[in-house]
């Protein structure tokens, strides 16, 4: 459905889709939304950045579960990439 409203201009109804994706985002479907929203703007679909940026900012502000959730053992390396490179995460390193 957002792939849809972006594809069509529809901002009112992508709005809507974006809202109820973060409203539930959670670190299993963070990876999820944000695999397949890289995939699908690989592919041409419009409109897809904020989702993707939410995605990303949500990887950021929630490193612990995410880096804990089974679903991060078996991320696309796109994805990875995607959230390696991004401004909205940074890792450090605690020596032990």
């Amino acid at each position: 459905m957002l792939c849809l409203a972006g594809d069509f201009g529809m901002e009112d109804l992508q709005s809507i889709c974006e809202d109820m994706i973060c409203l539930n985002l959670e670190p299993t479907l963070a990876f999820q939304v944000l695999t397949n929203a890289l995939g699908a703007k690989q592919k041409g679909h419009k409109g897809l950045q904020t989702i993707i940026d939410k995605c990303i900012e949500h990887v950021g502000d929630n490193p612990g579960a995410c880096l804990k959730a089974n679903e991060f053992l078996s991320i696309h390396v796109d994805t990875l990439v995607a959230i390696i490179s991004s401004d909205q995460v940074s890792i450090h390193y605690k020596n032990p």
